[in-house]
């Protein structure tokens, strides 16, 4: 993973730790907020990142911010929401509905079906014991 897929990544995860479970992408803009450090864009995020850091502080709905990625529909996001198939283990349909939401963040579509699938099979459902 490249430093600002795994910085996306780290943040998504700061956001589960914060809110102790399940995120929304507005807790995940939230955490944007909170957590980056503007000076240093340039080192662990790019300009593109930067370019949804500032739609978040102007008070965008974190939901549209998407539609203005310089880089829709590419592995950045799929890479930024991993830790919300792990957040849903054993519950498949609520890790491809949360993938759906949270990476409007970065992608107005919620991401490529393969993010979705990805964070899917990340929690599969249980197996029966035998």
């Amino acid at each position: 993973m490249t430093e600002d897929g795994f910085e996306r990544h780290r943040l998504c995860t700061s956001a589960i730790f914060k809110k102790g479970g399940r995120i929304t992408v507005e807790d995940l803009a939230a955490t944007w907020i909170e957590d980056i450090d503007p000076a240093k864009f340039g080192y662990l995020l790019g300009p593109q990142d930067h370019v949804i850091y500032d739609l978040i502080r102007t008070g965008m709905p974190p939901s549209e911010i998407g539609r203005y990625a310089a880089w829709p529909a590419f592995i950045g996001t799929s890479k930024m929401i991993q830790p919300v198939g792990m957040i849903n283990a054993c519950r498949p349909d609520n890790a491809a509905r949360d993938a759906l939401d949270v990476a409007r963040l970065k992608d107005v579509a919620g991401g490529p079906i393969t993010t979705r699938s990805k964070c899917a099979r990340a929690s599969p459902p249980p197996r029966p014991r035998r």
